[in-house]
């Protein structure tokens, strides 16, 4: 029991989360002990927080575990991170956390073509935090066709599996203001005349060609009357 003159002060310590997160305020996240009190009649409308802590959480997320891309924070540290179908995870990372305030964070991926096939291709990446390059990677390859098509394109909160789970656990919802987001495609080698090209040289191809030191197969012989 309470001493006598108490005061009646309910103590809660949460960490990266807004009315955006607990199922309470339709968020996400169940909180059941926080919706019985709220049911009970006892809601919070409004509060002050004084940032302690670095900025964390994800900003733009395309695919998931299995492929896809992801541009967040990591510890405070801006983080691009390429998931090349599980197999491979190239990251931009910078060296340093964020300090308080706005910035402008660019990632910049510079293919370089080689070869006829129009996908694929490797080129150089170039992260940028307020004009100064963070993180600069020169990939042989990327992953051809397209990006985890069986997953969401998130801004603000990953909703699906994570680019890289090493890194965060989903849902990973962003805990700063996103004021401004430029996705510019730029231009590429995919184009109807480039895939018409290919499909054509692909379907021309000897498929049956045996490789090198392997004897071709035999066919039976038709049968004979």
């Amino acid at each position: 029991m309470p001493p006598a003159n108490a005061p009646n002060v309910l103590l809660i310590l949460t960490d990266d989360v807004g009315f955006g997160a607990p199922s309470t305020f339709g968020g996400v996240i169940p909180t059941p002990t926080l919706d019985r009190v709220a049911a009970d009649g006892l809601r919070y409308t409004s509060f002050h927080t004084t940032a302690l802590c670095s900025p964390t959480r994800s900003a733009l997320l395309q695919g998931g575990r299995f492929g896809g891309w992801g541009f967040y924070l990591k510890d405070g540290r801006p983080t691009f991170t390429m998931n090349l179908l599980n197999v491979e995870r190239p990251k931009w990372q910078a060296r340093e956390a964020l300090k308080p305030g706005r910035h402008t964070i660019v990632f910049d991926f510079a293919l370089e073509q080689k070869g006829e096939v129009p996908f694929g291709h490797g080129g150089t990446g170039v992260m940028s935090v307020d004009g100064q390059e963070a993180a600069r990677i020169t990939l042989p390859h990327t992953t051809p066709f397209t990006f985890a098509w069986d997953e969401t394109f998130d801004v603000g909160m990953d909703t699906g599996t994570a680019v890289d789970d090493k890194d965060y656990q989903t849902p990973f919802v962003f805990s700063g203001k996103l004021e401004k987001i430029t996705v510019d495609l730029g231009e590429g080698p995919v184009s109807e005349e480039s895939m018409t090209a290919w499909m054509k040289a692909i379907s021309t191809r000897d498929v049956e060609r045996a490789a090198p030191g392997v004897s071709p197969p035999s066919h039976p012989a038709a049968p004979t009357k």
